[in-house]
């Protein structure tokens, strides 16, 4: 997949045989095309509304991160040559005066921003989708009063103007709507995309690197997946882990990378774990790794509804997940599919991995829980949104015998 230059792109000319009336085109705006939840998400969504027939394109403020290898064939990158948000205002704006899209789906709060003030520069699409992928509202805290207050007064001054604004979770949403002052019912609940098909498909295939602890060792295999920030508590299941290790014989692999590497290792070495705990940085396809976890675990201190929670239940692997604002609670329905555990408590993070592993769940349900996630599911609750008098008519969803709970 190629990216096109934002710049370089002619005015639409007049098809002799236009399409049918409920084709649009399409656009979806975020920062870059890293490996994050959001990102992916992004993805998903495009391919699946050029699925559906619709001219997709994926506007990013640089065409650059593993996810490009990813995009489907016939949704175009745009490249806006942006490094930040702040300076994709004026190059989106012209892409949507030369490009005139139909609608435009924006995620990640300041390409949000960004995207509000070039529609209005622009003066076009009629529809503007902004989407958030996390709670605003714990980070912002945790930086200070002066940068949540900033942020506050712009996002009360621009989401309004959005034609619909989405959270992925319904405590995000009631976050969201505190944030920016809008009415709650004014931010629409829609949850992240899970490509089942896809998962599995990618799942069966070897790991790519493979872990390093070999086969001869009769351990558990935890699994952790996401960025190496403060967000992931990362060093707290790494002080849980080495609480569990002096108990039973275990391994942990986190995947991803990030700002907090070298304090991680460093971490795992100084608590004795260091040969247990293999961090092989950003893993394009994850799910060999998760498929054969006795335990996937999220030490995450806030999220917005966390994908890989999904990921791993569509994959019926047991979940061990911090009560975090939000998410974590909404997709485990509770505590009923996975163990919750109270923010920064290594302890109790030990404590219910091992209940874990003593007496995995059922795999039946939890695949079955991500039913109403369903990527072409969520993609027509989208399409709605974007094309409020063209989206195609959706046929009727039934689930299959392998949908439901097994006995």
């Amino acid at each position: 997949m190629h990216a096109v230059d934002a710049e370089s792109q002619p005015h639409p000319a007049r098809d002799p045989h236009p399409a049918p009336p409920t084709t649009r085109t399409l656009a979806l705006f975020l920062p870059t095309l890293t490996g994050g939840g959001a990102e992916r998400v992004m993805v998903t969504l495009a391919g699946g509304l050029a699925e559906l027939g619709h001219d997709v394109e994926l506007v990013v403020g640089t065409a650059q991160g593993p996810l490009v290898g990813e995009v489907a064939p016939d949704v175009r990158i745009v490249e806006l040559h942006a490094t930040n948000m702040l300076a994709a205002v004026l190059p989106l704006a012209r892409y949507l005066r030369r490009r005139r899209p139909d609608a435009l789906l924006a995620t990640l709060r300041n390409a949000n921003l960004a995207a509000v003030a070039a529609r209005s520069l622009a003066g076009s699409p009629r529809v503007l989708v902004l989407r958030e992928a996390n709670t605003l509202s714990a980070p912002l805290r945790r930086r200070g009063s002066p940068k949540l207050a900033a942020y506050r007064r712009l996002m009360r001054a621009l989401y309004p103007a959005a034609t619909h604004v989405v959270a992925n979770s319904a405590g995000s949403a009631s976050d969201l709507a505190d944030v920016t002052g809008l009415p709650r019912d004014r931010v629409e609940v829609i949850p992240n995309p899970v490509d089942v098909a896809g998962i599995e498909s990618r799942a069966a295939a070897p790991a790519s690197p493979a872990p390093p602890f070999g086969n001869g060792e009769r351990a558990a295999r935890l699994v952790a997946i996401g960025r190496l920030t403060e967000q992931k508590g990362f060093d707290v299941l790494i002080d849980a882990f080495a609480d569990l290790a002096h108990r039973r014989a275990a391994t942990l692999s986190i995947l991803g990378e990030g700002e907090d590497r070298d304090a991680l290792r460093a971490r795992a070495e100084r608590l004795g774990v260091g040969d247990r705990v293999w961090m092989p940085g950003f893993v394009a396809n994850p799910y060999p790794h998760l498929r054969v976890a006795h335990a996937f675990v999220l030490a995450s201190r806030w999220e917005g509804a966390p994908n890989v929670v999904s990921e791993a239940l569509a994959l019926g692997v047991p979940v061990v997940a911090t009560d975090c604002p939000h998410g974590p609670r909404e997709l485990l329905r509770g505590g009923d599919l996975g163990a919750l555990v109270p923010v920064d408590d290594a302890p109790a993070l030990a404590a219910a991995i091992e209940r874990t592993l003593d007496a995995p769940p059922d795999p039946g349900p939890l695949r079955h829980a991500v039913h109403d996630q369903r990527a072409a599911n969520v993609v027509r609750r989208y399409e709605g949104l974007l094309t409020p008098e063209g989206a195609t008519p959706a046929p009727t969803e039934r689930a299959t015998p392998a949908d439901g709970p097994t006995s």
